[in-house]
């Protein structure tokens, strides 16, 4: 008996609570994997608020934590070099 039958048949003979149960936690971990993928957008922008310092854009307000954090670590970065050279 190959897996997929054997799955198949484990499956069919549950009851439909457990059918429920065993979708919720798949449905759990298909949460967590968006959480993960969001945090990887957030870096997305940290790098835009870097770009828009490195650009010259004006600090804009409401754009996240990240965006913040990037634009404040290009701007203190520039004034570093700034007082090396």
């Amino acid at each position: 008996m190959n897996v997929q039958k054997a799955f198949d048949k484990h499956v069919a003979s549950m009851p439909i609570n457990a059918k429920l149960s065993d979708l919720e936690s798949r449905l759990d971990k298909i949460d967590v994997a968006i959480s993960s993928a969001r945090s990887y957008l957030d870096a997305s922008m940290f790098i835009q608020g870097e770009l828009d310092c490195l650009n010259g854009v004006a600090h804009a307000e409401g754009k996240g934590t990240d965006y913040d954090r990037g634009y404040a670590a290009r701007y203190e970065m520039e004034q570093l070099l700034g007082e090396i050279r």
